[in-house]
C-alpha cells in the first residue's frame, strides 16, 4: 500500500477515534445501536492494523461499513 494511502487511512482512523471519544461518557446501555456498531468496527480495524493484517480489500470493506455506521 502506498505511503499516501497509509497516511490517509491513519488520518481517517484518528478522526474517527476523536469522534467516538466524544461519546465515551455515555454508558454502553444508553448508546444507540449504530454507535455501538461503529465502536466495534473501529476496534476490529484497529486490531487488524496493529496485527498487520493489511489486506486492502478487507480493510476497505471494514472502513466503508464503519463510515456507513457513522
Amino acid at each position: 500500500m502506498g505511503t499516501e494511502m497509509l497516511q490517509a487511512r491513519e488520518n481517517l482512523m484518528e478522526a474517527i477515534q476523536a469522534f467516538l471519544k466524544e461519546y465515551d461518557h455515555i454508558p454502553p446501555k444508553e448508546k444507540c445501536m449504530a454507535l455501538l456498531l461503529a465502536e466495534e468496527r473501529f476496534l476490529k480495524i484497529k486490531q487488524a492494523v496493529e496485527e498487520e493484517q493489511n489486506q486492502p480489500k478487507v480493510m476497505q470493506e471494514l472502513l466503508l461499513k464503519l463510515m456507513n455506521d457513522l
